[in-house]
């Protein structure tokens, strides 16, 4: 893996969205977090048809073939995850369960579950999530219908009740990583924090290996 364990602390969301406000190709931006040494993507998009959605994710997987140990999951449709060559999917509270993702998976691939609380938290937990997820932990403005901040302490709660990986999202900027992860979360998930202001590709590769070293 090319960054070591950093590269399993930093979950980067490839928000097709985030990438169309900065003016930025979603396919362009998945080749520089790649050659910055990012091995674990989410795919998210909220408004591309099934056809589209599969399309992006099959150009997604070409992209990190080459890449060592590169985990792609993609967020909802655990259908299309067989289709696209993904390793798994990531369900929201409002969507199927862990069991039915699992069950359209089958064994091997990767579940995660958002959570919003440290209840939610401890009961995804007890399912066949392989991760859970908590959040927002500070405000953003990547999802219009946001569920309340919870804060450092809401990822110390969840972290307290939570024996899997607990992975950490929603407003975590660029120097915020460290500070999330000792309050107790496995891994950090950033969208906009990967996608800097200043236009242009090389711009995205250096932010996203700063990110990866400051997260040793």
């Amino acid at each position: 893996m090319a960054q070591g364990e950093a590269a399993l602390r930093l979950y980067a969301i490839l928000d097709a969205e985030s990438c169309a406000r900065c003016g930025l190709d979603l396919l362009e931006v998945a080749r520089a977090w790649r050659d910055a040494g990012v091995t674990l993507v989410q795919y998210r998009d909220k408004v591309a048809s099934r056809d589209r959605m599969l399309a992006n994710a099959l150009n997604i997987r070409k992209i990190f073939q080459g890449a060592d140990e590169a985990f792609l999951l993609l967020n909802d449709h655990p259908d299309l995850v067989a289709d696209c060559g993904f390793d798994g999917a990531h369900v929201g509270q409002g969507d199927m369960s862990a069991a039915e993702a699992r069950r359209a998976l089958g064994e091997g691939a990767l579940v995660g579950v958002s959570t919003h609380t440290a209840d939610q938290a401890m009961a995804a937990s007890e399912t066949e999530a392989d991760y859970v997820a908590v959040g927002p932990v500070y405000a953003t403005r990547t999802k219009a219908d946001a569920e309340p901040v919870v804060g450092l302490c809401g990822v110390q709660a969840a972290a307290a009740v939570v024996r899997k990986p607990l992975v950490a999202i929603g407003g975590i900027g660029p120097g915020q990583g460290s500070e999330v992860l000792r309050a107790g979360a496995s891994t950090v998930a950033l969208i906009s924090a990967l996608l800097p202001h200043e236009q242009g590709m090389q711009a995205v590769l250096r932010r996203a290996r700063d990110i990866l070293v400051g997260l040793k």
